[in-house]
């Protein structure tokens, strides 16, 4: 749910910076949200039939950085847009738990895989974390004694993740409020998750000197991400509050 969670809101924050350009260019545009979503699941759609990403590192570098580049310009915004100091400090937070949600989500198979013993096992099946979604349909409806584009497997393929991109474009179109819901599971989960928990319990199982340089480095991330998350948390649901009056299917937000 957290993985197909993520191509949800993906589409969506497609979607609205699409629409962003678009109302910058021409501010009388009659266009709706829910088109530019449904064009960026046009590409999407194309996208997804690719086997896999794993081997196509310059993609993986561009998609790197242009992750990079919407966090900076997620965080600006907010605080741009903000018509007080109060609205700016909070729209930042915010946007603080919807990027940890987008980058967060690529750390849970690593801590599900230290949970418990064998650890190998567990991370050898987390190496497909970047296709998760494809990866359990295709394991249920593709043959694999077969070759990996034979008709047995290609034409499941297709359908599935067809299928898979276009209940996600629908889902984001019709709930454009989704980024609210990815604050909300970013500062309520992702962020104790993978910044707070990790370090404590490495101090706790490993004991570092309290004189040490590890005890007080991962002491002061354990403390920074706390304050961090419970202010998110606060913004989070003050921007829920804020934009619940809008809250309709295929709302243009």
């Amino acid at each position: 749910m957290v993985c197909y969670g993520a191509v949800v809101a993906g589409t969506l924050i497609g979607g609205q910076c699409m629409k962003a350009i678009y109302v910058l260019s021409n501010p009388q545009g009659t266009l709706k949200l829910y088109v530019f979503v449904t064009i960026f699941g046009c590409f999407m759609l194309i996208l997804a039939q690719i086997p896999s990403f794993h081997s196509l590192r310059h993609i993986n570098l561009a998609s790197l950085l242009l992750c990079l580049a919407y966090s900076a310009c997620a965080a600006a915004a907010a605080v741009h847009i903000g018509d007080s100091t109060e609205g700016r400090l909070f729209g930042m937070f915010n946007a603080i738990a919807i990027i940890a949600t987008a980058y967060g989500n690529g750390m849970i198979p690593e801590i599900q895989a230290t949970v418990a013993a064998p650890v190998k096992g567990k991370m050898l099946k987390g190496l497909v974390y970047l296709q998760p979604t494809n990866e359990v349909l295709e394991g249920t409806f593709g043959d694999p004694k077969s070759k990996q584009f034979s008709a047995r497997n290609v034409v499941p393929r297709v359908l599935s993740r067809s299928l898979s991109v276009v209940v996600a474009t629908v889902i984001a179109a019709m709930l454009p409020f989704f980024g609210d819901i990815n604050a909300i599971i970013g500062a309520f989960g992702f962020i104790p998750l993978d910044f707070i928990l990790p370090v404590v319990f490495y101090n706790m199982t490993f004991k570092p000197s309290k004189r040490s340089l590890v005890f007080w480095l991962n002491s002061s991330i354990a403390v920074v991400f706390s304050a961090i998350g419970a202010v998110a948390a606060v913004a989070a649901v003050r921007q829920m509050s804020l934009d619940a009056k809008t809250y309709r299917l295929f709302a243009n937000v």
